[in-house]
């Protein structure tokens, strides 16, 4: 009985993982929650905290990787216009190489929505009792993943500009940054996420 619900539930998520009225006004939704987080973030010194990374692994754990990979597209692109105006260290990147800046800003956030909804599906092999863990670990894993690949991806760009500080800010953003995010990510997260689930699975 509890495979059979199993099986049930995928094909309901590959149902929804496809375009269609099911679809379409959820992942409105979550994109105005990234557009919304992107224009509120919270400020601590000449860095910014942000809690994106909920509405994108939302997207992922609802809809599938490729809606997670839309969604953290969004958040890149917006990323990068932020930068562009001059939001937090973007002036120096912008300065340096815009074309690179825009990789930094896009592809590390892309591939960790991507990635959240193949993590959440090898979650939810767990069983149905287990939802809550697979939300949690998805959520963290999303927020972790975006710090790690972008800040991986300015290692690795732009390392001959920043070789001289770039570990003091490594160092400063993984222990302020990082941590507020996951916890936050954590708790929040996995209310939203629960909540958008039932909006889900009663359309």
């Amino acid at each position: 009985m509890g495979k059979k619900k199993a099986r049930k539930k995928r094909k309901e998520r590959q149902y929804l993982g496809k375009w269609g009225a099911k679809t379409i006004a959820p992942m409105a939704f979550l994109v105005a929650f990234v557009i919304v987080f992107l224009a509120l973030p919270i400020q601590f010194g000449v860095f910014s905290i942000t809690l994106v990374s909920i509405p994108v692994a939302m997207g992922a754990i609802l809809y599938g990787s490729t809606k997670g990979k839309i969604l953290g597209t969004i958040w890149g692109v917006g990323s990068f216009i932020q930068a562009a105006m001059g939001q937090d260290l973007g002036p120096i990147f912008m300065a340096i190489n815009p074309a690179l800046t825009f990789f930094v800003c896009v592809v590390p956030r892309a591939m960790a929505g991507w990635l959240a909804g193949v993590i959440y599906a090898a979650m939810a092999k767990l069983g149905e009792e287990k939802k809550v863990l697979a939300y949690a670990v998805t959520l963290v894993s999303t927020a972790l993943l975006n710090s790690i690949l972008f800040l991986g991806s300015i290692a690795l760009m732009f390392n001959a500009a920043f070789i001289e500080w770039i570990w003091p800010v490594f160092a400063s953003i993984v222990a302020i940054n990082v941590v507020f995010e996951v916890v936050a990510t954590a708790i929040v997260g996995v209310a939203l996420a629960k909540k958008q689930l039932k909006v889900a699975e009663t359309e």
